[in-house]
C-alpha cells in the first residue's frame, strides 16, 4: 500500500516536472530575472517600473501552476524532491540561455570584427604612399577633429575610449607649456583653416581620409600635436601593444602576424582594446597603427630588434 502511494506520488512529480519544464520554454529568456533566480534558487520574473511582469502571460501560467502544485497534497519528502527538481530544471534552462547568448554574442562580435578588419585594411591602403611627416601632421589634425567630435556630440564624454583619449590629450597640452605658441594644441584648436569632419563622417560609416593627404594641409601646430600625441599614445598603450601572448608584438615575434598585416593588427587592437570599435575612432586608430609600425614596434616595446623589422615600410 505504501509502495502504491509512493509510485502514485512519483507519477505526480514527473508530470509536474514535465509541465514546469514546458513553462520554462515559454519565452522565459525574456521573463526570468537570471541573477536573482540563480542567487536564490527560486523563480524570479522580470518586472517593469510599474511593477508589472514583462511577460504577464507567463506570470499567469506560473500562478496557475503553483495552485495545481499546492492542491496535490504532496508529502514533505515529495515536496522537497519537487523543489529540487524545479531548481535543477531552472538551472539547466538558465545555463542553456547563457550559452546561447554567449554564442550569439560571439558570432556578432566575429562578424563585426571582420568588418573592422576589412575597413581598416582599406584605409591603410589609401595611406600607404604617404610619408611620415604628412602622417604625423594628419594625426595632429585628427586629434583636434576627434576632440571636437567628442565635445560636440551628446553622450560622447562617457563613451568607451574617451577617457583614455582625454588623458593623452591633457598630457599634450601640459607639454605645450614648453613650446612656442604657434606649435601648441590650443593654437591648432583655434585654427579654422585645417580640415575637419572626419570623425563625424566616420560615425555614419563614411571614412574618407584623402583630405589629409594633400601637402597643403601641412601645419606647424598640427605636426607638433601629432608628434606629441603619438609619443604619449605609445606610452599609454605599451601594455596593450607589447604584453600578453595575444599582443601584436608577441604575435609578430612568433610569426603569427606578417609584416604586411601588422598595421591592420595594431589598428584593430587599438580599436578593440584601447578605444572602441565605434566607427568614429577608425581614422585616429588607423593613423596611430601605421605610425607605430613605421616607428618600429620593437622600439615602442623596448625590445631587441626583430630581423623582419629592418625593412620598414
Amino acid at each position: 500500500m505504501c509502495s502504491s502511494k509512493t509510485d502514485s506520488e512519483n507519477l505526480i512529480l514527473n508530470q509536474l516536472e514535465e509541465t514546469y519544464r514546458e513553462l520554462l520554454e515559454n519565452d522565459s529568456a525574456y521573463c526570468i530575472d537570471v541573477e536573482k533566480t540563480l542567487e536564490t534558487g527560486a523563480l524570479f520574473l522580470v518586472f517593469d517600473i510599474r511593477g508589472r511582469a514583462k511577460c504577464e502571460r507567463l506570470e499567469e501560467y506560473f500562478s496557475l501552476f503553483i495552485d495545481i502544485v499546492e492542491k496535490q497534497n504532496l508529502s514533505r519528502p515529495g515536496r522537497q524532491e519537487l523543489d529540487n527538481r524545479f531548481k535543477k530544471a531552472l538551472k539547466e534552462k538558465l545555463e542553456e540561455q547563457t550559452r546561447s547568448k554567449k554564442s550569439s554574442k560571439y558570432a556578432k562580435d566575429r562578424q563585426r570584427m571582420a568588418y573592422t578588419d576589412d575597413k581598416v585594411r582599406s584605409l591603410l591602403a589609401d595611406l600607404a604612399a604617404a610619408d611620415n611627416k604628412l602622417l604625423v601632421n594628419g594625426l595632429g589634425i585628427l586629434v583636434k577633429d576627434t576632440d571636437q567630435f567628442l565635445s560636440s556630440t551628446e553622450g560622447m564624454d562617457g563613451q568607451t575610449g574617451a577617457e583614455e583619449f582625454r588623458k593623452i590629450l591633457e598630457e599634450v597640452t601640459i607639454s605645450d607649456k614648453r613650446s612656442p605658441a604657434d606649435s601648441t594644441y590650443q593654437y591648432l584648436k583655434a585654427d579654422k583653416t585645417v580640415p575637419t569632419g572626419f570623425a563625424k563622417a566616420a560615425s555614419t560609416g563614411s571614412v574618407d581620409l584623402s583630405g589629409l593627404l594633400n601637402p597643403k594641409v601641412m601645419n606647424k601646430a598640427a605636426t607638433s600635436t601629432g608628434r606629441k600625441f603619438l609619443k604619449r599614445f605609445m606610452r599609454h598603450f605599451k601594455k596593450v601593444l607589447c604584453e600578453g601572448s595575444d599582443s601584436p608584438y608577441e604575435n609578430f615575434k612568433h610569426s603569427r602576424v606578417t609584416q604586411a598585416a601588422l598595421p591592420t593588427t595594431i589598428a584593430t587592437t587599438i580599436l578593440t582594446t584601447g578605444f572602441s570599435i565605434d566607427t568614429f575612432w577608425y581614422p585616429l586608430a588607423v593613423y596611430l597603427g601605421l605610425l607605430t609600425v613605421r616607428t618600429g614596434l620593437e622600439t615602442v616595446c623596448d625590445k631587441k630588434p626583430i630581423a623582419r623589422f629592418r625593412h620598414r615600410p
